[in-house]
């Protein structure tokens, strides 16, 4: 009896232990809010004379992401739909109140890293740096 009792009391410990350990994924692969170093932002320098409507184009759906007002600057945490696993997106620009709009190239960006967009008079003449936070 005693032996039996030696065998089924550490046999007990190693199913809590087991029980206790993790499998290996973690709250962001799960679905939860990425975290800061994970999240993709996008600084927007507005030195248009126009309130400015930045929308994030991928696979030809257009997404609003916000509003910077004339002369000022924004960060905008970029939604994780939009950014997922690394993406090729574009960055679209719209003054308040035109029906003009600028299309800026396509870039890549990956988890973690930042946007930096200088939003000029000329939507044309705008640009953008990637880097890493």
């Amino acid at each position: 009896m005693r032996t039996l009792r030696n065998l089924v009391f550490p046999a007990a410990i190693l199913m809590i232990a087991g029980g206790c350990a993790t499998s290996g994924w973690t709250e962001t692969s799960r679905g939860a809010a990425p975290t800061a170093a994970e999240a993709v932002t996008l600084e927007v320098d507005n030195n248009n004379w126009s309130d400015v409507i930045v929308y994030v184009v991928r696979y030809g759906t257009r997404t609003r992401v916000g509003e910077v007002r004339s002369m000022s600057r924004r960060v905008i945490r970029l939604p994780r739909s939009v950014v997922a696993g690394g993406a090729h997106l574009q960055l679209q620009l719209r003054p308040v109140g035109s029906n003009q709009g600028f299309l800026l190239d396509p870039i890549m960006v990956q988890p973690g890293q930042r946007i930096a967009l200088t939003v000029q008079n000329h939507l044309a003449i705008s640009s953008y740096m990637i880097l890493s936070h």
